[in-house]
């Protein structure tokens, strides 16, 4: 069970330098400043207790981000020298599923987003898998079972979906980069039914040139 309390956290004493899942959006920078301005901060933002570690960047910190990036900018914009904060003491497979669970509540996300967010969090939940079997090197897998599958069942349960619906997120996920960027720009990344369909194909030269057919099908109305 991951520990956690409610912190008020001096900023700089705050790392944000980690690869965030989603971009920071300055538009929504600026709204949430002007928010937390008029009437304050509403959520506290959440950071992982790790003292002493070193930022790329060369600056020393006892607190990494985890989620509520674009309200730490806020709160940077309107010069605030700390913020409340939810601390967690986890590893780094939990903090990267905190900060998914978060983003996967997020209304504005695509179908490409999101199936990639589940992909995700199936990938971290088969890394558990693994490590507690490593625990366990004398246990089988019950009825032959993997981690990825078990990841699948547990992702399922865990984020109150379906497993064929976790199947086809990990599937969609399973794309290019080149096809992922491609489906964007022709804005077919809420699309999941063309997703779903460029995935079939092998390699990305394919499934750019089934991202053309799909965009030009779907123009036709």
């Amino acid at each position: 069970m991951i520990a956690l309390r409610i912190e008020r956290i001096s900023l700089e004493d705050i790392d944000s330098s980690a690869p965030a899942v989603r971009a920071i959006d300055e538009n929504e920078v600026q709204g949430l400043a002007a928010s937390m301005r008029a009437i304050g901060l509403m959520t506290p933002i959440t950071v992982r207790h790790r003292p002493n570690v070193r930022s790329p960047a060369g600056a020393t910190s006892n607190f990494q981000i985890i989620a509520g990036r674009h309200r730490y900018a806020a709160a940077v914009f309107l010069g605030w020298k700390d913020i409340d904060s939810i601390v967690l003491d986890c590893d780094d497979i939990d903090a990267q599923l905190w900060e998914i669970a978060e983003n996967l509540h997020r209304a504005e996300l695509t179908a490409l987003d999101r199936d990639t967010q589940i992909a995700k969090w199936v990938q971290l939940t088969a890394a558990k898998v693994t490590a507690a079997k490593a625990r366990r090197v004398d246990e089988p897998w019950p009825g032959g079972s993997q981690p990825k599958e078990k990841g699948q069942a547990k992702a399922a349960r865990e984020l109150g979906i379906s497993e064929p619906d976790v199947r086809r997120a990990v599937r969609v996920a399973s794309l290019s980069p080149e096809a992922m960027q491609a489906a964007r720009d022709a804005g077919l990344d809420d699309n999941r039914s063309a997703l779903l369909a460029v995935a079939k194909e092998n390699g990305a030269q394919a499934q750019l040139a089934r991202l053309v057919t799909e965009a030009a099908m779907r123009s036709r109305g």
